[in-house]
């Protein structure tokens, strides 16, 4: 590093060389300035980042635990902080930072990260009060939707996470993911139409899915549209052949499916 810069010119000429994917630059002016100025937060946030984005996990946080204790309360270190949790598969520890950034931010952006972080420590309860505080901060945001439904359908709050999932399927763009889910809870509550209907539409926004294919195949044959569930079975297997067993199991269930002895002929009924 040139030593007439001053930190913050420096450290912006090494942000601009991480944006633009120059890391061997972005790590040789993130040296230069811990030598420089070893007592600089931003310095350490900055190397945090940069260790972050090499992969170099357990460097990223020795370094961002010394841009906190430089900088208690920090909140974009604090979500640094979280990411590079989360990156080492510790997800309750990642949702206390974001949810110490949210309470030092109170940014919704920090309260999403959080439920999303405790869904996937299986805390869907306390993802689902984060999901709502992020919603409630940015009542116009797409993002927490999803999430939150899934948190209510794991916690049992089944109308509600329908009647957020519906809110979400009138919204552009289409979201294939959306109307699957909306299909799960439709199901679970024994909506078979709705259930359908769903999957239907999941499966126009999102051809590519397997899934979606099978589950509506799955629910047009609880319904005793045979043919049209071998259409949907069909769609589905082409996708991805591993599905054929449980296609396979599905087609030879009572009372609405049919006894096929020949699988070679299945497998030819379905084009797998």
């Amino acid at each position: 590093m040139d030593r007439r810069k001053t930190p913050d010119a420096a450290i912006a000429q090494a942000l601009a060389a991480l944006r633009e994917g120059r890391l061997g630059d972005a790590e040789r002016l993130t040296r230069s300035l811990i030598e420089a100025a070893p007592g600089s937060a931003p310095v350490h946030q900055l190397a945090a980042t940069l260790a972050l984005r090499r992969g170099r996990l357990a460097d990223a946080e020795t370094s961002a635990a010394t841009s906190l204790a430089l900088r208690p309360g920090h909140a974009p270190t604090l979500r640094l902080a979280g990411e590079i949790a989360a990156a080492q598969g510790r997800h309750g520890a990642a949702a206390e930072r974001f949810g110490s950034a949210a309470a030092a931010s109170g940014a919704p952006a920090h309260r999403l990260a959080q439920g999303l972080a405790l869904l996937k420590a299986r805390r869907p309860r306390e993802a689902a009060a984060a999901l709502r505080a992020a919603l409630e901060g940015a009542p116009d945001s797409v993002e927490p939707l999803l999430p939150l439904a899934q948190a209510l359908r794991e916690t049992g709050a089944l109308d509600e996470a329908r009647a957020l999932l519906r809110r979400r399927a009138s919204m552009a763009p289409p979201s294939g993911q959306a109307y699957f889910l909306l299909g799960l809870v439709c199901d679970d509550l024994n909506d078979l139409d709705g259930a359908i209907a769903a999957y239907r539409a999941g499966a126009q926004a999102r051809p590519d899915l397997p899934e979606i294919h099978l589950n509506l195949g799955l629910a047009l044959q609880q319904a005793g549209d045979l043919d049209a569930a071998i259409i949907a079975y069909r769609a589905a297997t082409r996708l991805r052949a591993d599905i054929f067993g449980r296609v396979a199991q599905a087609l030879c269930s009572k009372p609405k499916g049919q006894v096929w002895l020949d699988p070679g002929r299945l497998r030819r009924a379905l084009g797998a």
